[in-house]
């Protein structure tokens, strides 16, 4: 086991003893009123050619993920492309897309992490297990930094879905 990538989701079921089912997330989802910034950078956007996974990552999903940030007060730090090497030995090693954690003014990934956005070209199959040991390596990234945290969000998102 070398990376992320190579995660499947019974490998993760083995290893971690964590159960893959399906879940509602939220009781209740609010509408979001987006800015006109985002508004229309999605539109100039959309008549782009986003050809690859790193091109809806910079042109979709971190413009959203600033407007996130910004309609919450800027609680939160925005981690884009950064090496997230938590445990070689568990194969938790490699690149987040997008790692979002408390705003401490650090440049370096902090503590704690609470959220892992993974943004694919059109394969949500190879995406979620990438995402869920990412979120396993957050875990355990907060725990050695003394922070235990009851809930780690992961996304995964084509940029269309």
């Amino acid at each position: 086991m070398t990376s992320y990538s190579d995660f499947t989701l019974d490998l993760i079921e083995s290893q971690f003893g964590i159960r893959n089912r399906l879940t509602e997330l939220f009781d209740v989802v609010e509408k979001i009123q987006w800015s006109d910034w985002l508004q229309n950078y999605l539109n100039i956007a959309r008549e782009l050619p986003i050809k690859s996974e790193k091109a809806r990552s910079e042109a979709i999903v971190y413009p959203i993920l600033v407007e996130l940030r910004n309609l919450n007060d800027k609680f939160f730090t925005i981690y884009s492309g950064d090496d997230f090497n938590v445990d070689e030995k568990l194969g938790l090693t490699g690149e987040c897309d997008f790692i979002i954690a408390k705003d401490t003014g650090s440049y370096n990934v902090n503590a704690p992490i609470f959220q892992v956005v993974e943004a694919k070209k059109h394969d949500f199959d190879l995406g979620i297990p990438q995402c869920a040991a990412q979120m396993i390596a957050s875990k355990i990234f907060n725990e050695k930094k003394g922070m235990d945290l009851d809930v780690i969000y992961g996304c995964v998102t084509t940029g269309e879905a």
